[in-house]
């Protein structure tokens, strides 16, 4: 490392003693030291730090299901979606959809959550479809004519409010 040192010092032109040479070595040398121990701290600090922020992966999608529901003269099927809390803390708000796609990757559907869930930790909860937030499909409709094990159901999380305030913004990831 000192002749790669000497080396760049001699290009630049900065070698007027030997005396000095030898310094100015130290003194690089010391930096660099200097350098690589800041790197490790902010390593160290970044790694927990990302240990510590919660993922959407702690919400999981534990089922989807239908269930009939007449609405006048007809039956629509009622899409239900189970979510389990895996945080350590409640959730007071969330901002999610459920994408439904098929096994190549198409969109069969797409449905927002409602946005007033509240689940405890380590609990579930059933958000159930209705025609007012728009979860009733036809039996025609693709995702009703498939079978679940055809069908990929994936939740992405946008925000999330817990129950001490603390917001988790997938934004800031």
């Amino acid at each position: 490392m000192k002749y790669a040192l000497l080396l760049i010092l001699c290009c630049v032109g900065q070698v007027s003693a030997d005396d000095g040479l030898e310094q100015r070595i130290i003194q690089l040398e010391q930096e660099v030291t200097l350098i690589k121990q800041q790197i490790e701290m902010l390593n160290a600090t970044a790694q927990k730090n990302q240990a510590a922020a919660p993922t959407h992966l702690n919400i999981v999608l534990s089922r989807w299901y239908f269930r009939a529901e007449k609405v006048k003269f007809n039956t629509y099927y009622a899409l239900d979606i189970e979510l389990t809390n895996h945080f350590d803390k409640g959730i007071k708000e969330m901002d999610a959809r459920v994408r439904f796609s098929d096994l190549l990757g198409g969109l069969l559907y797409s449905v927002s959550l409602g946005k007033q869930i509240q689940i405890a930790p380590g609990q579930s909860l059933v958000d159930k479809g209705t025609q007012a937030n728009q979860r009733l499909i036809a039996e025609q409709h693709p995702l009703k004519r498939l079978s679940e094990r055809d069908v990929k159901a994936e939740i992405n999380v946008r925000k999330i409010v817990f129950d001490d305030d603390s917001v988790w913004d997938a934004g800031l990831q």
